[in-house]
């Protein structure tokens, strides 16, 4: 049964993704000038208690704070930070969009502890972390019902929200009912909600994980594909949310270039014409980036340049080699096919977790056409026309 449910599962994500590819063009006319989001954090505990007891102030300055999410000795356990959800944010999209807490300030739902008022409060639950977590007793959307439908009766303010993120206390967990996931939950209002854990890996958790969730919430699909290479760790919406120290999510990879393309975040110097010694400069945060439009399709080209700045430290390892070039992505927004087909080009061919942008350190692989492998070829197959050649970093 359980197996029969995860296909079930599965099934249930790809039809969202589809869904949030279906209302994409409203989304990007509503998040194209600056938007302020508030968003309902709130932490969900069971019975015995499994919250690691962490201060209130911490959830409030991982979520909400600016520019103090940063440094060697502010996380609980003194991992290094890079910045919270909303600083991830608020550059990732040019300062378009403002992440803010309850009732537009940097707080999360759950009011001080009474007896302790340095921790939260928790909400808690009558039955035991494993028991919600069994997908006998509850799958990954009726959870979110649960959650809110409890939380609501403590905090009915929590109507007023239309993005939630729930925390449940104890490690975030890759199976049952708490695998990190977040839908558009339409037996309550069409309320996106998303659900991670408190802790991972023993320790206080990181952004990357709720940034990949939020991103759900914003209209972005998973990019978890095998054909076309998918982007690994260049990407938030890939595998990205774990990119940092020890892969432990400090550090997600930026959003990819596509997504901020379509959703007004960035604007890209358009090519439309044989051009000759492009100069792609480094501009981070907001970073200069370059479109050219496959003629007859509904395909395109970016190009943009990385280096190790921000977040981009970790971006695609955390060995922090130090490879910088041009990286050239392929867009596909053939109706069906959305922003799932955003493929990035591995210079060499190779396909895996590698950075490769253009030139190739190794093997000086600087030329990316018609006749190269990996080619320029439209999806189908023919040719796109569209050459790069004699790709140089200077």
């Amino acid at each position: 049964r359980k197996e029969n449910r995860y296909q079930e599962l599965e099934n249930e994500r790809i039809a969202y993704n589809q869904a949030i590819a279906d209302r994409q063009t409203n989304i990007v006319k509503t998040l194209s000038t600056t938007t302020q989001i508030d968003v309902a954090v709130v932490l969900i505990d069971f019975t015995p208690n499994k919250n690691g007891g962490y201060k209130r102030d911490l959830f409030n300055k991982k979520f909400f704070s600016v520019n103090q999410w940063i440094g060697d000795y502010v996380h609980p356990e003194n991992d290094k930070l890079l910045g919270s959800l909303r600083d991830y944010y608020n550059e990732q999209t040019n300062g378009k969009i403002e992440i803010k807490g309850k009732n537009g300030i940097e707080e999360i739902i759950n009011r001080a502890d009474p007896s302790n008022p340095l921790y939260p409060d928790w909400i808690e639950l009558p039955n035991s972390f494993l028991y919600y977590w069994d997908l006998n007793n509850y799958d990954q959307w009726t959870i979110l019902e649960l959650f809110y439908d409890t939380a609501v009766m403590e905090y009915p303010e929590l109507s007023n929200y239309d993005n939630i993120i729930f925390v449940h206390s104890g490690e975030q967990t890759l199976s049952g009912s708490f695998w990190p996931h977040s839908y558009s939950i339409t037996s309550r209002g069409s309320r996106d909600m998303a659900l991670v854990g408190e802790q991972d890996f023993g320790k206080f958790s990181h952004i990357g994980t709720v940034a990949h969730e939020f991103g759900h919430q914003l209209g972005m699909s998973d990019q978890y594909v095998v054909t076309p290479p998918m982007p690994y760790r260049n990407s938030l919406m890939c595998h990205g949310g774990s990119n940092g120290p020890g892969r432990n999510g400090a550090c997600p990879a930026p959003i990819s270039p596509i997504y901020k393309i379509e959703k007004g975040w960035v604007t890209p110097t358009i090519i439309n014409t044989d051009s000759y010694g492009v100069e792609i400069h480094y501009t981070y945060p907001a970073p200069s980036i370059y479109k050219v439009n496959i003629p007859g399709s509904d395909e395109y080209f970016v190009l943009e340049e990385k280096r190790r700045e921000g977040f981009n430290q970790y971006t695609p390892s955390w060995d922090y080699s130090d490879d910088i070039g041009v990286y050239i992505w392929h867009a596909d927004l053939t109706p069906g096919q959305h922003y799932r087909l955003q493929e990035l080009e591995y210079a060499d061919n190779s396909g895996d977790n590698n950075q490769n942008p253009f030139p190739t350190t190794a093997g000086g692989i600087a030329n990316f056409t018609d006749n190269t492998i990996p080619s320029s070829n439209k999806r189908d197959g023919t040719a796109s026309n569209i050459w790069f050649q004699d790709i140089e970093n200077v």
